[in-house]
């Protein structure tokens, strides 16, 4: 797959890390709104329904963190995950060496 354009490849990663890092950011602010949205449909259901929100975000965040970790370098083998080492922020391929939004026409 060496040669081609990568660009569709590094797009999905991007989209990928961005999901990810937004339900990291947004974990707090939601968790008030809806234990607020909760409490405005019914007294005390905030309380009740917190842990079924938290339970519900953290299925969620789970999910796009292996969804951003298992993405697949354009060079081959998973991007972010070694033998021994995960790093979903890495700047090079953890198998390969190769560099994070590289061009395959442009120098590493």
């Amino acid at each position: 797959m060496r040669g081609s354009d990568y660009s569709g490849q590094w797009r999905d990663l991007r989209i990928r890390t961005w999901l990810s890092m937004l339900m990291f950011v947004l974990f707090i602010p939601m968790m008030a709104f809806g234990t607020f949205v909760l409490n405005a449909i019914s007294p005390g259901l905030g309380n009740r329904g917190s842990f079924w929100l938290f339970a519900g975000w953290g299925v969620v965040a789970a999910f796009t963190s292996v969804y951003q970790i298992s993405f697949r370098c354009p060079g081959g083998g998973w991007f972010g995950s070694g033998d021994s080492w995960t790093s979903p922020l890495a700047r090079r391929c953890l198998h390969c060496g190769l560099a994070r939004y590289a061009n395959p026409s442009e120098p590493t």
